[in-house]
């Protein structure tokens, strides 16, 4: 769609410049559609070491 990825950014500055890769450990998230963004809030807002419990009981009181 016309859209510049990441991936093709990287791929021009390789003929310019020396670049360097880094492996990342963990869990990586898709935020290029709507959905995806959502789940990742989520799940870091779960994560969250102050407001994650809380929110935690929210979303269990939507169900109901």
């Amino acid at each position: 769609g016309g859209e510049i990825q990441l991936t093709d950014a990287i791929s021009s500055l390789m003929h310019v410049e020396q670049v360097d890769a880094y492996y990342m450990k963990g869990k990586s998230h898709d935020c290029g559609s709507k959905l995806g963004y959502m789940k990742a809030n989520v799940e870091f807002a779960l994560r969250h070491p102050e407001l994650g419990e809380e929110f935690k009981q929210f979303l269990a009181s939507m169900n109901g």
